[in-house]
C-alpha cells in the first residue's frame, strides 16, 4: 500500500515536498489552489517541483482546485472556472501525472 499527503496551499511547494517526505509519505496530492499553489506558480516551478520529488523517490497526483464555481449559473463565472480548471489540467499534464482530483460543482441557492 502506498500513502500520499496533500500540501497546504499557502505555503511554498518545496517546503510542503521536504515535510511531506519528511513524513514517510509516497506522493504529494499537490493542491492547485491560490495563493502558493495556483497553476500559474506551478508552471513556474515545474522544474524545481520535479527536481525534488525525484529526489525524495515521491510520486505526484495533482488536485484541481477546488474554490471554483463550475456550475455556477452566471455564465461569466463559469467560464472563468472552467479556464482555470481546463489551465491547470494543462500544468498537470506538463507535470506528467497520470491522475488528478476533480470536486464536480453543483448548482445551490
Amino acid at each position: 500500500m502506498i500513502y500520499g499527503a496533500m500540501n497546504f496551499p499557502v505555503n511554498p511547494i518545496a517546503e510542503e515536498i521536504k515535510l511531506i517526505s519528511s513524513l514517510g509519505f509516497d506522493y504529494l496530492e499537490l493542491a492547485m489552489d491560490p495563493p502558493a499553489a495556483h497553476h500559474t506558480f506551478i508552471r513556474n516551478q515545474k522544474d524545481e517541483i520535479l527536481d525534488a520529488l525525484g529526489r525524495k523517490d515521491m510520486s505526484l497526483i495533482c488536485h484541481l482546485p477546488t474554490f471554483l464555481s463550475t456550475a455556477d449559473l452566471t455564465q461569466s463565472i463559469r467560464r472563468a472556472s472552467l479556464r482555470e480548471v481546463i489551465a491547470s489540467l494543462e500544468v498537470a499534464a506538463a507535470l506528467g501525472v497520470s491522475k488528478a482530483v476533480l470536486h464536480p460543482s453543483y448548482v445551490t441557492g
